[in-house]
């Protein structure tokens, strides 16, 4: 079980490592590096052009990987269970939710899926962006995953100041802190998620978790 400590160094860590999962999202949107970075000396010509060809890479990966909706069928003679199982999808309109996660998955190298009750005790599922997560998992072959920590920002009105916090899945409980630089102060105590497990899923892009067009990013930069 990790400590508090445990878990407010594992945030401070990742206040850098998630530097990686945002700058492929800026180059997703065109927000690339020579439009802040280019400088020209001797007041030469310093042109700034974008071809964003990393979102055309993603846009037509994911379009053809899941732009036809998963279907499902059941073995069982049981049609309630694949009746239930559908109620389910359709509440959470399960082909756009793939579509987001393939489209996550591709940019990042991974894709994060939460699941939870809502109010009216029904199963959600939501895409939780990469940047935002970080899996702990046993140092064994297995690699189980012993909890999910959420860390993520909520900006003020004025759209520039934010408060951080952090929220910890567990195979039981969530508990929620706010963060400051490495310091965590618990907001809401441990309470149950209704889940068997850590509901936390992962979709692995690749066995190494490399988006679709970082290997040719500079490629793109030149």
């Amino acid at each position: 079980e990790l400590s508090l400590q445990d878990i407010a160094t594992i945030c401070l860590r990742h206040d850098t490592a998630k530097l990686r999962e945002l700058r492929l999202k800026r180059y997703y949107r065109g927000e690339h590096d020579i439009l802040r970075k280019r400088q020209r000396a001797n007041n030469a010509p310093n042109n700034k052009i974008v071809a964003n060809y990393c979102g055309y890479i993603i846009d037509m990966s994911t379009g053809f990987f899941m732009g036809k909706p998963v279907a499902y069928s059941s073995l069982s003679e049981d049609q309630d269970e694949l009746d239930a199982l559908q109620d389910v999808l359709s509440y959470n309109d399960e082909a756009a939710h793939n579509l987001r996660l393939a489209e996550e998955a591709a940019i990042t190298g991974a894709a994060y899926e939460l699941l939870y009750m809502d109010a009216d005790a029904k199963i959600r599922f939501q895409v939780v962006p990469s940047e935002e997560v970080i899996l702990v998992c046993e140092a064994s072959l297995e690699d189980n995953v012993i909890c999910a920590i959420r860390h993520f920002r909520v900006y003020n009105l004025d759209g520039v100041t934010y408060q951080e916090y952090v929220d910890v899945y567990d195979k039981r409980d969530v508990t929620s802190y706010a963060y400051d630089s490495g310091t965590l102060r618990v907001i809401a105590d441990a309470r149950p998620h209704y889940f068997d497990d850590v509901p936390v899923v992962e979709y692995e892009n690749n066995k190494e978790r490399r988006g679709d067009f970082e290997s040719v990013i500079t490629l793109v930069d030149a």
